[in-house]
């Protein structure tokens, strides 16, 4: 399909293209110059000047707190428990809203591809008591609605970049729910029922789930590959990029057709699986060996004091976790069982697809006429120092030294709105693109949005080096591009070199990317969404005067820091084109696409005497014969 279109698109053009006459087609070459040189050109300071925008002065430079009270077990059970319980009082209108967070870092590794699909059936399948139509009309006459997700993060270190190993990650299970105040009894009735009772055993919903989920995975992948190829990229650094791969990535998906297979010829292995993560989540099986796991469960409560404080909650808490099974017989010293997803180890120089692994990159045919195209790295490398320590630790003299996160995603922000998207977005035509940065992780990211490009768009990642020099260079001599549109187009090499690349990054422009990163820090959130980030920050051990460093750090940028992040961002192309030269298996980009386009891509790489990329399905379709 996609072939015969592309063939009848260019032959259309080249029929256009021989009725044109050379002065016709000289105009046509000027004009898509001009074209280039408007869309690249920057706004007048007059222009920018009429538009309204705020200042440093109109922010909050202080951190909001957000109220929570940790409660030990036994203020709600007399035997107390392995959990805990976290209260924030904030007003809800007489509603209680609950999240239950269950450690699963013990499953076994085989079972991954399991877990999607068992959350669903927690309540989509009905319990020992009640029907699947039942169970939904239960939660809907006595209930504000339960939901289930998982909640993976990594523990908080403030001075210092982690590896993401397990050890450093957070996995929960979570089942979140809200009631009117009369109601919350019953709400915890309906979560310990589910969580204990659900039926497991029905084959023919499962089946249906796992059909329906392959489908729109499939689907997915087509309309959001930037987000799969972002997930598979992950996966080649991180244990949580790992977990994601195997629960939502390619991987998960093209895993889905052995499960469907199993799940029809041999149902009853599937049943005992799905019956034994329920048994090590809720049941606490996990602390067998998870002795560092402290509490073992947490139950999120987010309403007024008057619904917090009200005997009938208490209750209602102090009942349900009496009904979940304590660790107290369980050994702590026990070893970790060789088959959990706790046993990941990275193995970052061997490459994860033996097929697919071509120097830095993987390839991934999808049926589209567009791309998506990510590449990344560590930008900073596990241990190193960060924050004040940093710059304690630094000379100024020094870029490397100082590190400061949260300016790093200031300088991150102007990347993706300035250069990104005037070469990538406008000029390049790719529907969007855009670069992230990792706070806790280190990595950093540029990933595009139904491009038309692959090489183009990959060496417009490399050029960002090139961008950042330039425009430090431009700032410090104190050149605007209006005064120096030759240095601006590229005409005048000594000071941007050839590519046109590079703007004034003057105090101006930074207070205005540092506005826009505090509007990111304060989008505006409902009570029980602050209740659930304060819980999540309890958690990973992130305190309000950590979020306050990090919030001070994006308030004062300034232009040491895009020289440090700069320096740091040249380590990391550097490493990359190093590891490409060298054909290492060492994956930096992963990009799904269109047979066309890495055919194109692939010529020209073999022009340039650069080995080819060796490609994959993205989706495995058996053929008939298999």
């Amino acid at each position: 399909m996609e072939k015969r279109l592309v063939s009848q698109e260019e032959k259309t053009l080249a029929l256009h293209k021989e009725g044109l006459g050379v002065e016709e087609l000289n105009v046509l070459a000027v004009e898509t110059e001009r074209l280039k040189e408007a869309q690249l050109a920057e706004d007048s300071i007059e222009a920018k000047a009429t538009i309204p925008k705020l200042n440093l002065g109109d922010i909050d430079r202080l951190e909001a707190e957000l109220p929570i009270r940790v409660c030990p077990l036994s203020d709600y059970t007399p035997n107390g428990g392995d959990g805990v319980v976290l209260n924030h009082d904030l007003h809800t209108n007489g509603i209680l809203y609950t999240d239950i967070a269950f450690d699963y870092s013990a499953i076994p590794q085989d079972d991954l591809v399991l877990l999607p699909l068992f959350s669903r059936m927690l309540l989509e399948c009905g319990t020992n008591t009640l029907s699947e139509e039942e169970l939904h009309q239960l939660i809907n006459t006595e209930t504000g609605g339960i939901g289930i997700s998982y909640k993976n993060g990594l523990k908080y270190t403030h001075d210092a970049i982690i590896a993401g190993t397990p050890d450093e990650s957070l996995l929960h299970l979570v089942i979140r729910g809200k009631s009117t105040s009369e109601k919350v009894p019953k709400l915890f009735d309906i979560i310990h029922e589910i969580m204990s009772n659900a039926k497991l055993d029905n084959q023919k919903r499962f089946v249906e789930m796992l059909k329906e989920t392959k489908a729109a995975k499939e689907s997915g992948v087509i309309n959001s590959g930037h987000s799969y190829a972002a997930t598979r990229l992950a996966s080649k650094f991180s244990y949580l990029g790992y977990l994601s791969e195997n629960t939502a990535g390619l991987t998960y998906i093209n895993n889905l057709s052995a499960l469907l297979e199993l799940a029809e010829s041999d149902w009853g292995s599937v049943l005992t699986r799905l019956e034994n993560l329920r048994t090590t989540i809720y049941n606490n099986k996990q602390v067998d060996g998870r002795a560092d796991v402290d509490p073992k469960y947490v139950v999120n409560l987010t309403g007024s004091p008057a619904i917090l404080e009200s005997n009938l909650t208490k209750m209602a808490v102090g009942s349900f976790c009496a009904q979940i099974p304590t660790s107290s017989s369980s050994s702590g010293d026990r070893a970790v069982d060789t088959r959990s997803i706790r046993s990941w180890t990275p193995t970052p120089d061997e490459p994860t697809s033996a097929t697919s692994a071509s120097g830095t990159m993987e390839g991934y045919v999808i049926p589209s006429q567009v791309n998506y195209v990510v590449k990344g790295g560590r930008l900073l490398q596990p241990g190193d120092i960060v924050g004040a320590q940093s710059q304690s630790q630094s000379q100024s003299t020094d870029p490397e030294g100082v590190v400061r996160v949260g300016a790093f995603s200031v300088v991150s922000k102007l990347i993706s709105t300035s250069y990104l998207w005037d070469h990538v977005r406008v000029v390049g035509g790719a529907y969007g693109s855009s670069c992230s940065f990792g706070s806790a992780s280190g990595r950093f990211m540029f990933s595009s949005y139904r491009d038309p490009n692959i090489l183009a768009t990959l060496d417009a990642y490399d050029n960002t080096v090139e961008f950042l020099d330039n425009s430090l260079k431009m700032t410090a001599l104190g050149s605007h591009p209006d005064q120096h549109q030759g240095e601006h187009t590229g005409t005048a090499g000594d000071v941007v070199g050839g590519t046109g690349l590079g703007m004034v990054i003057d105090n101006d422009i930074i207070s205005q990317y540092v506005i826009g990163s505090i509007g990111d820090l304060d989008s505006p959130s409902s009570p029980d969404q602050k209740g659930y980030t304060s819980m999540g920050e309890y958690m990973r051990g992130e305190t309000n005067a950590h979020k306050q460093q990090y919030r001070d750090e994006v308030i004062t940028t300034n232009i040491d820091d895009f020289h440090s992040f700069n320096y740091k961002l040249k380590k990391m192309v550097k490493e990359s084109n190093t590891n490409s030269n060298n054909n290492s298996n060492i994956v930096n980009a992963i990009i799904l696409g269109s047979e066309n386009a890495f055919s194109k891509a692939n010529e020209k790489l073999k022009n340039e005497n650069v080995q080819e990329m060796k490609l994959e399905q993205a989706i495995h379709v058996k053929s008939p014969q298999e």
